[in-house]
């Protein structure tokens, strides 16, 4: 496990970029009859949702409160920012003596327009901050709780398919 006691990174990563991304999404697709998709990730799976937005297949991500590749907050931030799919990416405020903190450092680094919660927002690239409250696990899954119950972030997917 790495530091938020989620899979390796590392091998979560290379997967991901390996030839079985490949296979399970053409499986996905065939199965389903469908020729794009939209991704919506929580933490290792909006860092997932993030090193699969590239593809041709993938037309828009929602990544919460995703952590970076292997604690590489400046790679993977410039790795995001060289997207060219839409994403709205959502994230909380961790201390930096927090096991969550490399999510706040990540979310510093992508420099797109933060928007507020509460609409569906025209950027087809921005952040939403949505402020901490209780424990940090308690506001990790709190980050996830209130963008799956917005009725906003899907009507911002749907734009895109």
């Amino acid at each position: 496990g790495d530091q938020l006691g989620a899979p390796d990174r590392g091998r979560v990563h290379r997967d991901l970029v390996g030839p079985g991304a490949q296979e399970l999404i053409e499986h996905f697709l065939a199965k389903q009859q469908l020729e794009r998709f939209s991704l919506m990730g929580f933490s290792m799976g909006g860092f997932a949702s993030f090193m699969l937005a590239d593809r041709p297949e993938v037309r828009a991500v929602v990544a919460i409160d995703a952590p970076p590749a292997e604690d590489n907050a400046d790679g993977f931030a410039a790795r995001v920012l060289r997207l060219k799919t839409p994403f709205w990416a959502f994230h909380s405020s961790y201390a930096p003596q927090s096991r969550f903190f490399a999510i706040s450092e990540l979310h510093r680094l992508i420099t797109v327009p933060e928007v507020p919660f509460g609409s569906v927002p025209r950027e087809h690239q921005c952040k939403t901050f949505v402020a901490p409250r209780g424990s940090d696990h308690e506001t990790h899954s709190r980050v996830c709780n209130e963008v799956c119950r917005s009725d906003d972030v899907y009507q911002w997917l749907l734009r895109y398919l």
